[in-house]
């Protein structure tokens, strides 16, 4: 889901195309991260993006 707040005078716009993601893959990605928080900081690189993709995608 992508949130674009631009404007002030405007409603939000919610975007909800693309790929559903199950809660639970959410939360798989929470616990990731919760239990190794170390690994937090990596979330701003692109490897860290590449990892919450891989954990949410997971099959």
């Amino acid at each position: 889901m992508y949130v674009s707040a631009d404007g002030a005078n405007r409603d939000m716009e919610f975007d909800m195309t693309g790929i559903p993601i199950p809660l639970s893959r959410v939360d798989s990605l929470v616990t990731y991260f919760n239990n190794r928080p170390e690994k937090l900081t990596m979330l701003a690189s692109s490897e860290g993006a590449r990892m919450a993709c891989a954990i949410l995608t997971a099959r």
